[in-house]
């Protein structure tokens, strides 16, 4: 329900800025860097995917690897101050299980988990029944995609934030595969750890695997309602690769799955709830302006 005064969208100003969020006394200030494609006012999937990454992992310890994380997007993360609830599950000799929650105004807007498991070598060559090899493109056999000139305008997460390259580089939505780097840290100072990574590209999957034809560009809207990864192993470089495939149902919701990884080859699977809405845009954008700020 709508307050009855309309809070203050509070964003870093600084720019270029330095990192994805600012930390200010109890709250994360999103800064220019966060914005998704859809309206200044809402944070990317991203971006928040990101923040909550390295919160849950900031409250474990780091000798353990982060090999799945899970997050609920239960309304619009506005670009306005969060507070951060986080609780160790479980802390077991090897495993640790982590939970949080970010809150915008009051009300929980997002919801994540992260199962981090204790390294140990084994001795054991690696095992798969897929093939391990490295992808058969690079970053460099893409093309940069400027979110900017090709979307809304708006400074935003994949101009300011992550780099994103796809074939061709104009069209993101439904190429199936890009390469997606991290320019800025979550936090000023703090190097981003390889899960902060995955979990900020991976949730380009929607995008990527969208199943919307191009002259439905402007009329309909697919965002995703949460983000699940699993891992076999973390990922290495600043690079992370996602090909995408979607299903979606004759309703309202679909499906994206995603194999996510690094130039070494195939590290792990990401998946997507969608939820398909045919909207025009200004009514989407005036609409979500107000939710982010509900």
């Amino acid at each position: 329900m709508a307050r009855s005064s309309t809070p203050r969208r509070t964003v870093v100003k600084d720019f270029p800025p330095l990192s994805l969020f600012a930390r200010d006394g109890e709250t994360y200030v999103p800064t220019t860097a966060t914005p998704g494609p859809w309206s200044p006012a809402v944070c990317h999937g991203g971006a928040v995917a990101a923040l909550m990454a390295h919160l849950l992992e900031e409250a474990s310890t780091p000798e353990l690897e982060s090999l799945r994380f899970s997050l609920d997007f239960l309304r619009p993360v506005p670009t306005a101050p969060l507070k951060a609830r986080v609780r160790p599950v479980r802390q077991g000799r090897r495993t640790h299980l982590i939970e949080g929650e970010l809150l915008a105004s009051g009300a929980v807007v997002a919801r994540g988990t992260l199962l981090r498991f204790r390294a140990a070598d084994s001795g054991m060559e690696p095992r798969s029944h897929l093939s391990d090899a490295p992808p058969a493109d690079e970053p460099g056999d893409f093309a940069f995609h400027d979110a900017i000139r090709n979307g809304n305008g708006h400074r935003q997460f994949m101009a300011g934030g992550i780099e994103v390259r796809v074939p061709g580089g104009d069209t993101f939505v439904g190429a199936r595969a890009g390469w997606f780097r991290l320019l800025l840290p979550v936090l000023p100072g703090v190097a981003p750890s390889p899960m902060v990574r995955v979990a900020a590209a991976a949730d380009h999957g929607s995008g990527l695997g969208s199943l919307a034809h191009p002259s439905e560009a402007r009329r309909i809207t697919y965002a995703n309602a949460d983000l699940a990864i699993h891992l076999a192993r973390p990922a290495s470089g600043p690079w992370v690769r996602v090909e995408a495939t979607s299903r979606w149902s004759a309703g309202r919701s679909g499906l994206t799955n995603s194999v996510i990884s690094d130039a070494m080859g195939p590290l792990g699977v990401g998946q997507q709830l969608v939820a398909i809405e045919h909207l025009d845009l200004p009514a989407f954008n005036s609409r979500t302006t107000a939710a982010a700020t509900a």
